[in-house]
């Protein structure tokens, strides 16, 4: 293989991993349980407790968001 190739490769590769580093970084997580209250900042210690108030905090938070659900169940 020539060096150049090679050379762009590695930079893309190494690029790529920053850029998915650095997207994690601004990232926000969102705690969802039914024993939560919708007052609540959305934490893991104090989630939010409905869906609602999640997408609610979601649309505040500039970047990526992740909303967690926990001891739910669909029916």
């Amino acid at each position: 293989m020539k060096p150049t190739i090679q050379k762009i490769q590695n930079f893309t590769v190494l690029s790529t991993v920053i850029l998915a580093s650095l997207s994690r970084l601004h990232a926000a997580d969102i705690h969802v349980s039914p024993d939560g209250k919708d007052t609540n900042p959305g934490s893991a210690a104090a989630p939010l407790q409905t869906l609602t108030a999640a997408r609610d905090a979601a649309r505040k938070v500039a970047g990526r968001e992740e909303v967690t659900p926990r001891g739910a169940r669909a029916s």
